[in-house]
């Protein structure tokens, strides 16, 4: 079972963005989310270090655990490793963290509460999260959601 409290870590929840949506988004995000259940990391685009959601990425340390949200469905948490890295790999982003995956799933985001389904849809790529919903993801992950 995945550990629910941790001095010192923060929460995160990620998302797969595009910057133009056209018919061809769905296929994109899906390439990008299999790339990182498959090889174990996150990315994100590095068109601009200032932008806040690369700000939010960079600010995450070993440690912290993250929470993937793509297309209204939980797909996995899991605890950053390692340091920020680059490889280029067109179409994929080119700017990563190492991951270890404790779940991977496909749990609709119905399954939560209003506030905290609301929180998990920010379309903000990425985004800090506190504690408490932290926790309320891993227990209703584990207990509450059906995958489907």
């Amino acid at each position: 079972m995945v550990q629910l409290s941790n001095s010192g870590v923060k929460y995160w929840r990620i998302t797969v963005d595009h910057p133009i949506q056209t018919d061809d988004t769905f296929e994109y995000k899906s390439l990008i989310l299999g790339d990182w259940l498959r090889h174990d990391y996150i990315s994100i685009g590095d068109e601009n270090p200032e932008q806040a959601s690369r700000k939010r990425f960079n600010e995450m340390q070993n440690g912290d655990k993250i929470a993937v949200v793509v297309d209204g469905c939980l797909w996995a948490v899991g605890e950053i490793k390692g340091f920020v890295h680059r490889i280029e790999r067109k179409p994929l982003h080119s700017v990563r963290r190492n991951v270890i995956w404790y779940k991977i799933a496909r749990a609709k985001l119905d399954c939560f509460d209003v506030p905290l389904k609301t929180k998990l849809a920010n379309p903000n790529t990425v985004m800090s999260i506190n504690e408490k919903d932290w926790n309320k993801i891993v227990e209703q992950l584990y207990t509450k959601c059906p995958e489907i």
